[in-house]
């Protein structure tokens, strides 16, 4: 048998291995608790992932039907900025059309034999007007001056044209421009 002395070392053997057994289950189980804490963690980050990724797609969704409808209402902006242009624009014609039976001033046209003939440039500008409306231009008088040039040249022509414009943008508002057109000249509202 063996001596009192050797029993408590293995007394104090069995006591400390017995203790060291204690400390390990303890921590394996600390363990256990962690690596199931850490699981219930990536759960709840998976499933907050997951529904973040719902909202964001739910998110990006509306905000692409947000945008469609942020563009269709550009088009109907436009769309009512073009027409209330338009409407504007018909408007300041029909009120110079109104407005546009004074004589504004005389011209006279030289005809083929050298004779000139007085007209009306109120009659003309009304004429001119009325083609506007329709959205057409119109040809101008050839040979025509204003009634007080004596010769028929390039400046009385650009005075006439002068004029005719001077008189348009007065009523209207808006200089129309004139342009050359198969050896002719020709005015429109609009370029």
């Amino acid at each position: 048998m063996a001596s009192p002395r050797g029993q408590t070392s293995v007394a104090e053997e069995l006591l400390k291995a017995s203790y060291l057994n204690l400390k390990v289950e303890a921590f394996a189980e600390v363990q256990k608790e962690t690596i199931n804490t850490i699981k219930e963690v990536e759960t709840q980050i998976t499933n907050l992932k997951d529904s973040n990724d719902s909202k964001l797609d739910s998110i990006n969704e509306k905000l692409a039907q947000v945008s469609i409808k942020a563009e269709l209402l550009v088009v109907q902006l436009q769309s009512m900025n073009t027409t209330l242009s338009s409407i504007s624009e018909n408007s300041a014609l029909e009120w110079a059309i109104d407005h546009s039976n004074h004589d504004f001033f005389t011209y006279k046209l030289r005809n083929e034999e050298g004779h000139t003939e007085k007209h009306s440039g109120g009659i003309l500008i009304r004429q001119i007007l009325f083609a506007f409306r329709q959205g057409f231009g119109i040809f101008l008088p050839e040979n025509a001056t204003l009634i007080d040039d004596s010769e028929l040249g390039e400046n009385e022509t650009k005075e006439f044209e002068t004029e005719i414009v001077y008189t348009i943008h007065r009523l209207t508002g808006k200089k129309p421009i004139i342009k050359d057109l198969d050896a002719k000249r020709v005015i429109y509202y609009k370029d």
